[in-house]
């Protein structure tokens, strides 16, 4: 530590002198106190202007901010470690309190899992650091700094955007009227344009950002939000010119006779009937067929069995959107495969939803699509319109290569069982592990959209090993046992 300061004191001194030699030199050449005053000022500033100032050139410059917090005249390590303690403080303790709709909600900074870029923001302050007498702005006169330029640094942040989001669902859920989005509609086939409504509500983007500048303020007023007119989306008629046919299909068959499972189907398939997804659009399959109304019908439990759920038959409706969208060339921005084979359709062909999976899908054409579909007739069908002349070609789903898991079998001791004979109790079944990959006939190309892993289901059977109790098993019992004690005495393991 003293070694390191007798060198700051030996590199300090020596710029002392080297600037006041280049300053005697100046006073030489203007005779030692003749002459005008400002001439004299202008010649010694001429003289030092370019050279280096250790101080000024170790520390941020007068009037920096980095958010709120003022680093002004501090070295990298005072400065990081200011930074450090006001954002770890606010994180720690902070409250952020947002007002919408008559309504006030205050949340705990840290339950936002809040995260600065401090060295960032540190490294941009400290290149603004002054390398001579002329940018720090000296006063040869009086040696003072200038006040220098008032800067504000943003301190760059993540946060988690969810809590806000479920926040203002929260507050706008007795007001927010949805818009209802422009439609199309087929008359004497024709497709026709029906004009949407506009809604109102709290605008969640926006609320976001607003957000996003109350943390970088660590700011203790309230996030102030309005309702806003949200406007529909909008079809404009050059767009349907574009829909010249059908881009992708699908289709997959379903049971009428499960009157619910049926019911839901069709239920979910109306959803989509009729949508258009623009340009650059992310569809999400849970927030459309959000709707409720759906009726019970057999889903796979969280223990891997079946059982009675409500929306059983929804996935089944993904399944085929996401065969159709892959067909259509959309992009599959999320899919995930069931935990067992679907009878609907094949290995690595499925999409699950649920409260955890997801199936997205966005536009990445220059041009909007639109979806129809329909479930009747045991028939749940997809086709996506497009434009055929920038869309003409095929992709399509491909499964890999099929590898098996196998099946386990647990046995359950049961003497009510006759002897060498076994009841099943569980059907079991052989999993899979099988890639998904995506054929795409513009390129010739073929790539890996996901990993499937499809769990084999544990055999439960019942069996009795132990003494038979009539004579005709008992010796069939006792050859067996005599053979097992046979081998053992040969050092044979048991069978």
């Amino acid at each position: 530590m003293k070694k390191t300061r007798a060198i700051a004191v030996i590199l300090f001194g020596a710029v002392v002198v080297s600037s006041c030699t280049q300053i005697n030199m100046a006073k030489a050449k203007l005779g030692m106190g003749s002459g005008d005053p400002e001439e004299k000022v202008a010649i010694v500033a001429s003289a030092v202007a370019d050279k280096p100032l250790l101080f000024h050139s170790m520390v941020i410059p007068k009037g920096v901010f980095i958010g709120s917090v003022d680093v002004s005249r501090l070295t990298e390590a005072a400065a990081y470690q200011k930074l450090k303690q006001a954002t770890d403080e606010y994180i720690r303790s902070g409250k952020l309190t947002i007002n919408a709709n008559g309504k006030s909600k205050t949340v705990d900074i840290s339950t936002l899992k809040l995260n600065y870029d401090i060295e960032e923001a540190l490294q941009q302050a400290l290149s603004l650091r002054n390398k001579t007498v002329e940018e720090a702005g000296i006063n040869l006169m009086t040696g003072e700094e200038s006040a220098g330029d008032y800067r504000i640094i943003s301190l760059k942040k993540s946060f988690d955007h969810k809590v806000i989001e479920d926040i203002v669902a929260e507050m706008g859920k007795d007001t927010d009227i949805k818009p209802e989005d422009d439609s199309i509609y087929v008359e004497n086939g024709d497709i026709k344009i029906k004009k949407g409504k506009p809604g109102k509500g709290l605008n969640p983007k926006k609320i976001l950002e607003e957000v996003s500048i109350a943390l970088d303020k660590q700011q203790k007023e309230p996030v102030e939000c309005k309702i806003e007119e949200i406007k529909p989306k909008e079809i404009k008629e050059e767009d349907i010119a574009k829909l010249t046919g059908v881009i992708g299909s699908s289709v997959t068959y379903y049971n009428e006779g499960n009157v619910d499972r049926s019911y839901n189907v069709k239920r979910a398939t109306e959803c989509f009937n009729n949508m258009v997804i623009m340009p650059g659009e992310t569809i999400s399959y849970n927030k459309i067929t959000d709707i409720g109304g759906y009726r019970a019908a057999l889903v796979i439990n969280g223990n891997d069995e079946l059982e009675m759920g409500v929306g059983g038959g929804l996935c089944q409706v993904a399944t085929t959107l996401f065969q159709a969208s892959v067909r259509a060339g959309l992009t599959i921005v999320e899919s995930n495969n069931h935990t067992h084979p679907s009878e609907y359709t094949k290995l690595a062909m499925d999409a699950m939803v649920s409260g955890w999976s997801d199936l997205k899908v966005r536009n990445d054409f220059d041009f909007p699509v639109i979806i129809r579909c329909y479930a009747q007739g045991g028939e749940n069908y997809y086709e996506i319109l497009g434009d055929t002349e920038k869309k003409n070609y095929e992709v399509n789903l491909v499964a890999g290569e099929v590898s098996t898991v196998p099946m386990p079998v647990k046995e359950i001791e049961d003497p009510t069982v006759p002897y060498g004979k076994q009841v099943i109790e569980k059907e079991g079944s052989v999993g899979y592990n099988v890639a998904t990959y995506i054929y795409n006939g513009k390129t010739g190309e073929t790539y890996k959209l996901r990993d499937n892993h499809y769990t084999a289901r544990t055999r439960v059977v019942r069996v009795n090993k132990g003494v038979p109790t009539n004579v005709e098993n008992l010796d069939k019992w006792l050859e067996e046992y005599l053979k097992n004690l046979e081998n053992q005495e040969n050092g044979q393991a048991l069978p």
